[in-house]
């Protein structure tokens, strides 16, 4: 066998490798793209719930002092 025909398989296999790289690399590309498209939509969706949540903060306080109450009156009640 020839120098120059081993040098040319040599050169054909890693032409092929660097194929089979480029190509895995653009399925991992196209499937980050896709994670962080999900990422996105549910940060805009908790984002939105949030906004959502923080209006009902308003009400906490009154729905403590309420439960505070009722295990007062509980309390009571079992005690008598």
């Amino acid at each position: 066998m020839d120098l120059q025909l081993v040098l040319q398989i040599v050169l054909l296999l890693l032409a092929l490798n660097l194929l089979i790289v480029g190509v895995y690399v653009v399925i991992v590309i196209r499937d980050v793209r896709g994670m962080l498209k999900t990422a996105n939509r549910f940060f805009d969706e908790s984002h939105k719930a949030i906004t959502d949540f923080s209006g009902s903060l308003i009400s906490l306080p009154l729905i403590i002092k309420t439960g505070l109450e009722i295990y007062r009156n509980f309390s009571n009640a079992k005690k008598k």
